[in-house]
């Protein structure tokens, strides 16, 4: 697996603490071309949803103050346990 830094990086580090045997016991990730995909998806999901807090919340119509907000996304592999985790932004 490659190592990611940044922002997203710091959240799979805490999706590996919090769900360690889910993601060594996940079948699916043990065929490479899964994993990336599953890594992937999921780096495609944190990007969309910090650019909409970062500058879609930002645009006229919305004028939203992200610290009033906290997300609750639904994610994309709810067998390893990240359905309906929120994370405030």
């Amino acid at each position: 697996m490659q190592r990611r830094t940044g922002l997203f990086g710091v959240y799979e580090k805490k999706a590996f603490r919090s769900y360690p045997i889910e993601l060594a016991a996940c079948a699916d990730l043990r065929d490479r071309e899964k994993e990336r995909e599953f890594f992937a998806d999921c780096k495609r999901h944190f990007d969309n949803i910090r650019q909409t807090v970062t500058k879609t919340f930002r645009e006229s119509g919305y004028e939203l103050d992200k610290t009033d907000a906290v997300l609750e996304p639904r994610l994309i592999y709810a067998g390893i346990g990240f359905t309906g985790t929120s994370y405030d932004m």
